[in-house]
């Protein structure tokens, strides 16, 4: 299991139950699917493309508020690069995060 940097071990795994999940889906996971117009698989996760956009970014914004909550082994990072219309969010772990991602958020 991975540790944080004060020694804490944090599982690989989501802390929802599977009615919190359903309604997590229909709120956030779902409008999140719609938005990324490119999946990328990385060496420890998944690399998103989305438009840039207010809503983009405010989206990115509530899906890390929330999935922090419930899913403290991911990491997360958005960039937007001069020039570009899309945004970048990458979204890794530790090892055994990538394929809880992969079931999670690649539907």
């Amino acid at each position: 299991m991975p540790e944080t940097d004060n020694g804490a071990v944090i599982p690989v795994a989501c802390h929802l139950n599977d009615a919190e999940f359903r309604v997590r889906e229909a709120m956030l996971l779902d409008r999140f699917r719609e938005a990324v117009i490119k999946t990328q698989e990385i060496p420890s996760g998944y690399s998103y493309e989305l438009p840039f956009s207010d809503c983009s970014l405010l989206l990115l914004a509530d899906f890390i508020l929330l999935e922090k909550e419930c899913c403290s082994f991911l990491s997360f990072s958005i960039q937007v690069n001069a020039g570009d219309r899309t945004v970048s969010f990458i979204l890794s772990g530790p090892n055994g995060a990538k394929d809880r991602i992969k079931d999670l958020f690649n539907k």
